[in-house]
């Protein structure tokens, strides 16, 4: 779970996130329909108005995920996720962890 504290155009506001990684790489299955029902079980439990998925395989609940007005959905695939490590202000994180 993560607070994101942010500056709107009008005024300052918090959004609660549920983060979540899913690695299902080896067994070469998609995150589907059934871990898409978890997710919006999940957020509503935390009260979570955002989430954030990170993981190394293909996203086939897209359309379950998206059809959710409440949450502000993030979808992050290997390719999105080295991007980011990759920018200069982060290497630092990947010496920590990524030795």
């Amino acid at each position: 779970m993560l607070v994101e504290k942010a500056m709107g155009y009008l005024e300052k506001f918090e959004r609660t996130w549920l983060v979540q990684c899913k690695h299902f790489a080896h067994s070469v299955r998609s995150v589907g329909k059934v871990e898409a029902n978890s997710i919006i079980v999940d957020c509503e439990r935390i009260k979570a108005k955002g989430y954030l998925l990170v993981c190394t395989t293909a996203l086939t609940a897209h359309k379950e995920l998206m059809g959710n007005q409440e949450l502000t959905i993030q979808y992050w695939d290997e390719v999105r996720l080295e991007e980011r490590l990759m920018k200069r202000s982060n290497f630092s994180l990947i010496e920590e962890f990524f030795p």
